[in-house]
């Protein structure tokens, strides 16, 4: 059985102490935090150790998570590395940054990233969402190996993905994420000009938004596209556009219009006998006016 330890006692962190670890596989033993008021709260929380310093967290574990702020992840190895690590498996959750941030340097050790995709919200409770959760892997076969064994343990889809392709990967998921908060930002700032408050405007979009989620989800993004784009409905198109202009929303204009343009390629997917060159070339028109 392998021995786990947490560097790093936030949301992250906490989460996956309460779901990711058993007696049989991988146990949990404990976390360290620069914060120990932190640590003991997760290492409470989890029914575990809260560590006095990293070197007796190195000691008593073979596999460390580090699950700090990606800014932080580099600071922690760095001091890491002065114990003995050798043979130990070392990973960090982070979206962005690969497991080659462990430089290894001669060292013998197992560098590892993995990334649930999801947003933390609670220390307490974020950890019941990790439930069916996706979750993406890179890094030594050996790390793999036992990471997946476990992941399988506990029903979760994953996909093993290339060191290179971490960046990619993590805008994916910021565009699903991170820019559709942008958008509703947009469609907020626009309610505004009606009249409606930050409530009303929530109230009145949330179950648009949900259930063109749920469609997207259920049949796929471009079966779900509807919509003036997917119709070729230049008028519609020019509506808007004139709203824009009048109001001079800059941003958003731009914004519309570069979303627009995708939509096209979207919308000659879902319908190859329909015509959008005239409503193409009126997009570009307007990008090309500003």
């Amino acid at each position: 059985m392998y021995k786990a330890a947490i560097i790093g006692a936030g949301k992250v962190g906490t989460s996956l102490g309460l779901y990711f670890f058993d007696n049989n596989h991988i146990s949990l033993e404990g976390y360290y935090s620069k914060s120990k008021k932190s640590a003991d709260y997760s290492a409470g929380l989890t029914n575990t150790k809260s560590f006095k310093n990293l070197k007796e967290l190195v000691d008593n574990c073979n596999i460390i998570f580090i699950t700090t702020t990606d800014d932080q992840i580099l600071n922690v190895w760095e001091n890491l590395k002065k114990y003995n690590i050798a043979g130990k498996i070392i990973c960090h959750c982070s979206g962005s940054l690969n497991s080659q941030i462990f430089s290894r340097n001669k060292l013998d050790f197992h560098p590892i990233s993995m990334h649930p995709m999801l947003a933390f919200s609670s220390k307490e409770n974020s950890y019941k969402d990790l439930d069916g959760s996706f979750f993406t892997l890179e890094g030594d076969k050996k790390a793999l190996e036992i990471f997946t064994k476990n992941l399988d343990r506990l029903g979760n889809p994953y996909k093993i993905i290339t060191t290179k392709d971490k960046s990619g990967y993590h805008l994916s998921t910021v565009c699903i994420s991170n820019m559709v908060v942008g958008l509703s930002y947009m469609a907020e700032k626009i309610l505004r000009f009606y009249g409606f408050t930050d409530k009303e405007s929530l109230e009145a979009l949330e179950s648009l938004a949900k259930k063109n989620m749920d469609n997207i989800f259920a049949k796929g993004v471009v079966n779900s596209l509807t919509g003036p784009i997917e119709r070729a409905d230049i008028n519609t198109i020019s509506s808007h556009i004139k709203y824009l202009k009048e109001n001079d929303i800059y941003i958003e204009k731009e914004v519309y219009l570069d979303i627009s343009l995708l939509l096209i390629e979207i919308a000659k997917e879902k319908n190859p006998n329909r015509n959008y060159d005239n409503l193409r070339s009126k997009l570009e028109k307007e990008k090309g006016e500003n």
